[in-house]
């Protein structure tokens, strides 16, 4: 990936309350935004991952420069 590019990446969460808690929206609030966050920093971690991949194909591709040069 250029380092130009840009990528939309949206997180998604939700929470369902059971019966049986408390009463409290708050929490499940919190809960559903914990998990958008979650899944967030996974596809981010896939992300850099795979650029961090193909920068290296990149460098694997390139012609060698001379060590004085790098």
């Amino acid at each position: 990936m250029a380092p130009q590019s840009v990528r939309k990446l949206t997180g998604h969460g939700t929470a369902r309350w059971n019966p049986e808690d408390p009463n409290v929206p708050e929490i499940g609030d919190e809960l559903a935004a914990i998990r958008a966050m979650s899944d967030l920093a996974a596809q981010l971690a896939r992300t850099a991952y795979g650029d961090l991949e193909d920068a290296r194909k990149m460098l694997r591709a390139s012609p060698k420069r001379d060590a004085q040069h790098i």
